[in-house]
């Protein structure tokens, strides 16, 4: 009988061994990758993360610098100290490119919260006030527009409130608000006085002049050197006298013809253009020029100047912002040196004043034009406003400033354009007056405004600003930026890779009122 053979398993055994190995071999394999990846996936966001970070930092960095200046640089490099090493992570350059898109709308429009109606910019040495108002009646000094002093402002008495009728509007005051009686600022929202307590208040371009603002418009620029020497009439009598553009260097012929009772009731014309006042007169005390009487038109008139019935101001002669204005219609008289106006009466007959600017292509119409640095050169040169006219403080007596006026009745001055004197003072009495007398607002170094007329004075706004004139800056702009982080690099290259992008809404009239429309990281 056949025995069957003994079959051994101990070969299955070695079998079983091998497969479990190779399953725990491409176990710890696959285990291992994905740890790799994890590691290198960790490794890149993190570094990706730190791209992020410095992108986002260097665009603050940028933004806080337009939210500051209202500009931008083309391109601005931020070296490897500004973000610094974090751990195995190297510190970052960065590099930011900005496209400005200057006086784009978006979100911008018509003036209609009214811009700086009054603006002084001294600072208050000696104790001089940016603003003093002193009535005696029962009416408010009316303002309709923004109220910005850089000083102080002080309330004389009782009855001598300030009162701005634009509710949507301002009053600031970066010292003290004060009053002798019980007068007091009304406006909505309330006036914030002492404003130099706020830190945001050094980066209020409402506050500064608009001549050093960026972008501010050609307006506030110094003008062109006169090219003639010009003489005013002689005062033959009762007519219409014409004067032309130029340069005048006599007060006392200026005088001659508009402080004379011979010619009290008559038209003095001035004519489109720019006059440049530098009077050189050589007795003490003689560089002011007075109006008394009469009626003075400047610039283009509205119809046909008589002396009966004599022209009708307002209204007299075209304005800036209407349909018949052009950029010539108007003049622009340019006070240098000590070189001053008044106006007052002359026994029965007092002064008729209106002074209309031309449309101006950028920024507001100037009317009057304080000089802050010299023009022309020899026979044609106009000095800055020196001597008398920026002497700080301003005297109680013996005042001098470069537009004035006395407690005479019913002064008429209206001033159909900006009035720009940062170096000097305005000094007015508004006696039983019931027009305006600065339309677009005025920039100086101090105004003072007196009244003691009768109770039916002062019934509209003395000082505004017109709904339609431009903002007093310019409009939003949009930046564009494109940032570019280079990791270990001491510099950033603006070929390496962008980051991130940004686009911010910039609102030139307020401090930190930059909007960020858009941010987005590139991945």
């Amino acid at each position: 009988m056949k025995r069957l053979a003994f079959r051994d398993d101990s070969g299955a055994t070695m079998v079983i061994v091998l497969v479990l190995v190779t399953v725990l071999a491409l176990g710890l394999s696959a285990l291992m990758s994905m740890s790799d990846t994890s590691v290198r996936t960790t490794v890149g966001l993190r570094d990706q993360a730190t791209d992020a970070y410095a992108a986002d930092a260097a665009a603050k960095v940028v933004i806080d610098t337009i939210r500051k200046t209202d500009s931008c640089a083309a391109v601005t490099n931020l070296p490897s100290t500004f973000y610094p090493a974090v751990g195995s992570a190297p510190a970052a350059s960065a590099t930011v490119e900005c496209e400005e898109i200057t006086g784009d709308t978006e979100g911008g429009g018509a003036n209609s919260s009214p811009g700086s109606a009054i603006l002084t910019l001294g600072k208050g040495e000696g104790g001089e006030h940016g603003l003093v108002v002193d009535s005696s009646n029962n009416q408010s000094v009316k303002v309709r527009g923004g109220v910005f002093s850089n000083s102080t402002i002080f309330l004389n008495g009782n009855k001598s409130d300030l009162e701005n009728t634009a509710s949507n509007s301002y009053v600031y005051a970066m010292g003290a608000c004060t009053s002798s009686g019980t007068s007091k600022i009304i406006s909505t929202p309330a006036a914030v006085c002492n404003y130099k307590n706020y830190p945001q208040s050094v980066y209020d371009r409402r506050g500064k002049d608009p001549g050093t603002v960026a972008a501010h418009g050609a307006s506030f620029d110094a003008p062109p050197a006169p090219t003639a020497v010009a003489v005013p009439p002689v005062c033959t009598g009762k007519t219409v006298y014409e004067l032309q553009p130029g340069l005048y260097t006599s007060a006392a012929l200026l005088n001659a013809l508009t402080n004379s009772a011979s010619c009290s009731d008559s038209v003095f014309h001035f004519n489109p253009g720019r006059y440049y006042f530098n009077f050189q007169d050589v007795a003490p005390g003689t560089h002011k020029w007075t109006v008394s009487g009469g009626y003075l038109v400047a610039g283009t008139a509205t119809s046909t100047l008589k002396t009966t019935p004599p022209p009708a101001m307002p209204g007299s002669c075209v304005a800036p912002g209407t349909a018949a204005a052009t950029e010539t219609s108007g003049v622009q008289f340019v006070f240098g040196g000590d070189s001053r106006m008044d106006y007052t009466k002359n026994g029965s007959n007092y002064s008729n004043i209106e002074i209309c600017a031309s449309n101006s292509p950028s920024g507001p119409p100037i009317a009057i034009y304080g000089l802050k640095t010299g023009i022309g050169a020899g026979a044609m040169a106009v000095p800055a406003q020196t001597g008398c006219v920026v002497t700080t403080p301003y005297p109680s007596t013996g005042a001098c400033a470069v537009i004035q006026s006395y407690s005479d009745p019913n002064p008429r001055l209206t001033i159909q354009g900006t009035t720009y004197t940062p170096r000097s003072m305005i000094d007015l009495y508004l006696n039983n007056n019931t027009i305006q007398v600065f339309r677009w607002g005025l920039v100086t170094r101090g105004l003072q405004l007196h009244s003691t007329g009768s109770t039916g004075s002062l019934i509209n706004p003395v000082i505004d600003v017109p709904d339609n004139a431009p903002a007093p800056f310019p409009e939003p702009n949009l930046m564009y930026l494109k940032v570019r982080v280079c990791p270990g690099a001491a510099t950033c290259s603006t070929s390496a890779p962008v980051r991130l992008r940004a686009k911010v809404r910039v609102f030139p009239d307020e401090p930190d009122n930059v909007t960020v429309l858009s941010w987005s990281s590139d991945r």
